[in-house]
């Protein structure tokens, strides 16, 4: 419910608005809409108690798997 209300938020705001957002990065403002559209979606797909944030982006999560399916 919670990231519901802070997804419709974003949407309402321009780039530099969303740039200014405590804990989106300005880099990361561009993409913002359709990252949090993303999310959306994934939860709309299932029944979830909780999320969890990382600081990590999917790059690192690719890149982890990588090399643990090497090992």
């Amino acid at each position: 419910e919670d990231f519901l209300k802070l997804s419709n938020s974003i949407q309402l705001h321009d780039q530099q608005q969303r740039a200014e957002f405590p804990g989106i990065p300005p880099f990361r403002s561009k993409l913002a809409i359709e990252a949090f559209l993303l999310v959306e979606f994934t939860l709309s797909c299932g029944e979830f108690d909780k999320m969890v944030i990382v600081e990590g982006d999917i790059k690192d999560g690719i890149l982890l798997e990588m090399i643990q399916s090497s090992i």
